[in-house]
């Protein structure tokens, strides 16, 4: 069910609820108006045999939309810029082949989560306020749903390929500046996946960012996690690893009570097509936007586990054709093996709880128990660190 040992993953057959034939079908008759259009790179994506997995995919994306009645809503960008002049370089960084491919991410987004047991509720909700921007709606996939709020990123450019090598690109200040915004000379953000949440909290909201880039956010996360979560320290010859509080990332401010979690969600493409999910769920998330790790089947959930921030492996529900959940949910052994035995605390008064309950007073530090998505074969031998106020 995954592929490799650092990016968990769903094959598309899994989640499928249309025949491949079906979908391309479908795919090939609302694309059609973008047959004649002037951008090469758009053509050879819609019409090219190569691209036949991906022309599947968005086929059952643009499905599932009709079926909930937001086709006409999800295309409409995407066809009224159909004839919009390329650039001069006409690649895969021509401004409408990127805004192509942020369009479809939106259907991407809301096709995933249907098919992974979220109850799909509505697409673009009317606005709680102007600068307030949610792209869809979703159920929980609980007896008693909540709703919960999605908006969708799609950001950054790959940089071209120069004697077959990417030059430029993927770059994660890209991506931090679309989900956190730019900052101000006051020293707040302006714009950003985050701004558009409705603040304070009503219900739970999420970030999604499907990344244009060669390499997979969610795979290699790493400028992003540490912007989240924060940045570690190794004290050499003890093997401890702590993240400090003055090293804590954007999760543990204030700034971010009304996120929930920021989801990075691809496609993989190789002799099949998957989808991979990373979340990092937001520790100090007020109790209206709190989440679930469970929710989030067939992810990698980073999460604050008392003093130690853990990442497990949700195993996916398979799916029937009905769209109900039925699989039962367990953890993945090779992903928790690492973490079987808890370390124990130090000093009781300076633990994360404390933290969690008083950011003004409480630890200083706390355990991260491993580099948990970037090099978890490596970690499954190491014990839980324990937690240390140094």
């Amino acid at each position: 069910m995954s592929v490799g040992t650092i990016s968990p993953s769903l094959s598309a057959a899994e989640l499928a609820d249309t025949s491949a034939e079906e979908a391309l079908a479908f795919a090939a008759k609302q694309f059609a108006p973008l047959r004649s259009c002037v951008n090469p790179v758009v053509q050879q994506l819609l019409s090219l045999d190569f691209h036949e997995d991906w022309q599947v995919e968005a086929g059952r994306w643009l499905l599932f939309a009709q079926q909930h009645g937001f086709l006409d809503a999800a295309l409409k960008n995407v066809l009224g810029a159909a004839n919009a002049p390329p650039d001069p370089q006409n690649t895969f960084n021509d401004r409408f082949f990127r805004s192509f491919l942020a369009r479809m991410a939106e259907p991407m987004a809301a096709y995933y989560f249907a098919r992974t047991g979220w109850r799909f509720r509505e697409w673009d909700p009317p606005r709680f306020r102007p600068a307030h921007d949610v792209d869809f709606i979703v159920g929980t996939p609980e007896t008693i749903p909540r709703d919960v709020l999605v908006q969708v990123k799609a950001p950054d450019v790959a940089g071209p390929i120069v004697n077959y090598r990417a030059q430029g690109g993927d770059n994660d200040e890209h991506v931090w500046l679309a989900v956190a915004g730019h900052p101000q000379p006051d020293g707040t953000r302006k714009g950003g996946a985050l701004g558009q949440l409705p603040r304070p909290a009503m219900t739970p909201s999420l970030i999604v960012v499907h990344a244009n880039r060669h390499g997979k956010l969610s795979a290699e996360p790493r400028g992003i996690e540490t912007k989240l979560m924060g940045s570690t320290l190794c004290f050499g010859g003890t093997k401890r690893v702590t993240l400090p509080r003055t090293r804590l990332g954007a999760l543990f401010t204030d700034d971010w009570s009304h996120c929930s979690a920021v989801v990075l969600l691809d496609h993989l493409r190789s002799n099949e097509f998957f989808y991979a999910c990373t979340v990092f769920l937001n520790p100090c998330a007020a109790e209206a936007a709190r989440c679930a790790p469970e929710w989030f089947q067939g992810a990698r959930v980073c999460r604050l586990d008392g003093e130690t921030v853990r990442a497990h492996r949700w195993h996916a529900a398979l799916l029937d054709h009905s769209g109900r959940n039925e699989a039962r949910r367990r953890r993945d052994v090779t992903s928790c093996r690492c973490y079987a035995e808890r370390g124990e605390v130090q000093d009781q008064d300076t633990t994360v709880h404390n933290f969690l309950a008083d950011r003004a007073a409480g630890a200083r530090s706390f355990t991260l128990a491993s580099r948990f998505i970037l090099r978890p074969r490596l970690l499954q031998a190491r014990p839980t660190l324990k937690a240390t106020n140094a």
